[in-house]
């Protein structure tokens, strides 16, 4: 993450299902969003397979719930400017045990109606309202799921070109937009952006400490202690 100050802007949790966790942390610079890092894990493990037994298990994580249409298959094959998947160990078609998978794209559409089937995502637009930030043209955005046997941590995390002196239109299609695979390669300031976010995601993705930093946001509790940080 880029060194400054991160303000805790929505937080949510559930107690139902698998529970989900989530937080968003922005960092903020003369009223605009320069960085974005959406975090969201489950602290329960899936029911069994089938149900027959209940209780705890370890078979793995939920094709449908951290596979499909999210980093894994690419967002239902969107053509992100990089994408990528390593299963390393499965349990049958449906159950994902050991696994990383990256997605890096841009979106030109972010506005305070993104996102609003979250709860802590609710919670960062009104606190974007009340503070008078500007959304950004478009966000870069290095997206990784990571699954372990009794772990999944979905991380996503986005930058905003501005601050690199870069230039984008706002309310661009993913396909009409500059940043878009098949239309990069034309400017030479978003390509080079592009390739360097692509490197440091890759570095990222294959860093094995990622597993240290999941098992600090989950041993920790981090959003219990974050929800008692949200700014009012």
């Amino acid at each position: 993450m880029p060194p400054g100050e991160w303000i805790v802007a929505g937080v949510s949790t559930s107690n139902g299902g698998i529970r989900w966790a989530e937080i968003i942390l922005l960092q903020t610079e003369s009223k605009k969003i320069k960085a974005l890092l959406n975090i969201k894990y489950p602290r329960k493990l899936e029911e069994r397979i089938g149900k027959s037994s209940g209780g705890n298990h370890k078979e793995g994580w939920r094709r449908d719930k951290h596979f499909d249409n999210n980093t894994c298959d690419d967002y239902d094959r969107q053509n992100s400017n990089y994408h990528e998947t390593l299963i390393k160990k499965r349990l049958g078609g449906q159950r994902i045990i050991a696994a990383t998978c990256i997605s890096i794209y841009a979106n030109n559409s972010i506005n305070e109606y993104s996102n609003l089937n979250s709860e802590a995502w609710n919670l960062a637009h009104e606190y974007i309202g009340r503070s008078d930030l500007i959304y950004p043209n478009a966000l870069v955005n290095i997206d990784s799921t990571y699954f372990k046997l009794n772990n999944v941590v979905h991380l996503y995390f986005s930058i905003n070109p501005e601050f690199a002196n870069i230039t984008s239109s706002k309310d661009t299609s993913f396909k009409g937009t500059e940043w878009n695979k098949y239309n990069v390669k034309k400017y030479a300031d978003k390509n080079d952006f592009m390739n360097n976010t692509i490197n440091i995601g890759n570095r990222a993705n294959n860093n094995k400490s990622i597993y240290k930093i999941i098992r600090f946001f989950l041993i920790s509790n981090f959003l219990a202690i974050a929800a008692c940080s949200v700014k009012k």
